[in-house]
Formats: C-alpha cells, structure tokens, sequence
C-alpha cells in the first residue's frame, strides 16, 4: 500500500489565483509520481467583505462552488477552506484548526491519511498538532526560511508556536543545513528527527564549467563584466 499524505497548506493553486502556491503543487505532483497518494487541503480566512452570518455557513466555508474542484491537475483532491477571520492581533491557530477538523469530520474522503505533511511551521504545523491531537497522524511540517530568520517579527504568537512544532512534529523538513542548525536553536531539545532535502537541480542542465571566460564568450557577455542573476519560475 503506498503513503497517504493529508498536505496542509496556506496557499494552493486555485481558479481564482492558478500560480498561487504553485511550487507546492508541483511538489505534490512529484510526491505522486513516486506512488504517493496525497490530498490537498488549502485554508485562507473567509472573504473580508462577507457578513459572519454568511462565512458561518458550511458551503460557503467548506465548499464555495468557485473556490474547489474535486480533482485537480494531475488528478489530486483537493479543498479550499475557510476560516473565521481574527481580530487584529489574535492568535488564528484555533480557528483554523477547528475548522479544518468540522471539515475532515464532515468529509470522511479526505481522513484516508498515514501523515500531515504542513507546510510552514506557522500556521500549517501548529494546525497539523492540533489535528494529531484529534486523528492520531504523525505530523512533518517543512520549516522555510522566511519564518526560520523573522519568526520573532511575523507575529507575537508565532514565536510560541513555532517553539512548539519544532520540538513536538514527529519529523521536521529543511532545505540546507542552515536552517537544521537554526531549528535545533530555536528548539534545542527538539525529541521528532530533522531532515535536510535538497531543492533538487537538473544535472543535466545545470552544470558547473571551469572555464568561465568561455561560457561568456559564447554568450557574447564582457569577459570583466558583474552579472545579477534571478533563478525563479516564470508564470505567464
């Protein structure tokens, strides 16, 4: 039987914004090509302009017609919830975390897990400890270093949560050995493993020349010049 992995996330492609997020959805999609059945589970704060009395409501908080559709590329479920939006300054995890659990409570298609992959320790990997709580699955939340460097900043409850699932997600998932270093100093008595992945680079495309000068020749580049360069996805 291969792994089922529940994937909690922020931001997720989605119709009313496709490139949103579309990093991870191209992580999922590897995941699936390697036998992993994964299912997407999206949270954003309910529409600002909608009156509480409607954002309460079940199939505007779980199924929004123009916010989800059941199979999306590449042939992974996936939903787009809401949660109740927070007063300025008030912690948000309870609320996210209870309405991802009336979800999954209501929604028994997408309970099918063996692990919570989270991206961000805050809020996907304080959320995904509640939902350990709740149904029993291991969490692996992925730490990325925008929170690692400003976790202090972002907001005065991430800190704690952030402590939090460091030292109690039963895996944690960096890039590089900088951010294990900087985890196992926020949480030094982290007890769930660390893990480094490597963004991957496509060997053979990318591959280092040692003759420079040979390269920018060829590029018809100045030989002396300084070159700024932005490696990033480009989205039409």
């Amino acid at each position: 039987m291969s792994l089922r992995v529940l994937v909690l996330t922020p931001i997720y492609p989605w119709p009313g914004d496709p490139p949103e997020g579309i990093f991870i959805q191209r992580q999922v999609q590897n995941l699936v090509r390697h036998g992993v059945q994964c299912r997407v589970l999206m949270y954003t704060p309910a529409v600002r302009y909608l009156p509480p009395s409607m954002t309460a409501l079940s199939h505007l908080r779980y199924h929004p017609r123009w916010m989800i559709w059941p199979k999306a590329p590449g042939g992974v479920s996936s939903a787009h919830v809401f949660y109740p939006r927070r007063h300025k300054g008030e912690d948000v995890i309870p609320a996210v975390s209870e309405t991802l659990r009336r979800f999954l409570d209501a929604h028994s298609e997408f309970r099918d897990n063996d692990v919570v992959y989270a991206h961000w320790l805050w809020t996907g990997g304080a959320a995904a400890l509640r939902l350990r709580d709740q149904f029993g699955w291991p969490v692996a939340a992925i730490a990325r270093g925008s929170e690692m460097h400003d976790w202090h900043d972002m907001h005065r409850h991430c800190r704690p949560h952030v402590e939090r699932v460091l030292s109690q997600a039963d895996m944690i998932l960096a890039n590089c050995d900088g951010l294990r270093r900087r985890a196992g100093e926020i949480a030094p008595g982290a007890s769930g493993e660390m893990k480094v992945v490597y963004n991957g680079c496509d060997a053979r495309v990318f591959r280092p020349c040692l003759d420079k000068a040979a390269v920018r020749s060829a590029l018809q580049l100045p030989l002396d010049s300084k070159l700024l360069l932005c490696c990033a996805s480009i989205i039409e």
